[in-house]
């Protein structure tokens, strides 16, 4: 049975053309692999090595590429101060815009019916069933209390979050 293998790696800059391509045996295939392994150290090469002499299964290697991934992403994003401070500027603008978005009656009426088609802490399964907001019309001054409890003189219904 014959493989086709990429003479220069794709991951090295390597084209996915016919004439990047060689038609090598099984063995053939796995020794290319090890051979750039060794000499690139590359564990893309050491795990095709590994999968195509049949020492590891497809899963071992999903699992092992997923790592790579992730540690050469983590390397890849090493922010600078300048870069931590541009991201929270863009974040604080779009975190305004999305809560404004998710605040719409639209927003709600969609996340509520998707809450209970999912079944997500409904009545009594809810953590907060029972209780209501009240405040004294400052964020300092807003808390709950359970449903039915008498509301303290200077209290009303509701919140202040800001």
């Amino acid at each position: 049975m014959k493989n086709k293998h990429h003479i220069i790696p794709l991951y090295r800059g390597g084209l996915d053309i016919k004439e990047n391509l060689v038609e090598v045996s099984v063995t053939q295939h796995a020794m290319f692999h090890y051979c750039n392994w060794r000499l690139w150290e590359d564990d893309r090469d050491r795990l095709a090595w590994k999968g195509l002499t049949g020492e590891i299964g497809k899963e071992e290697i999903i699992r092992e590429l997923r790592s790579i991934g992730g540690k050469k992403a983590n390397k890849q994003h090493i922010y600078t101060e300048e870069h931590i401070a541009l991201l929270k500027k863009v974040g604080k603008k779009y975190q305004k815009i999305a809560t404004e978005a998710s605040m719409t009656l639209e927003s709600k009426r969609k996340r509520k019916e998707t809450l209970v088609k999912i079944k997500h802490q409904q009545g009594n399964k809810n953590s907060q069933y029972g209780t209501m907001w009240i405040t004294d019309g400052t964020k300092e001054g807003s808390c709950k209390i359970k449903r039915g409890e008498k509301i303290p003189d200077g209290y009303k219904p509701g919140r202040v979050l800001k």
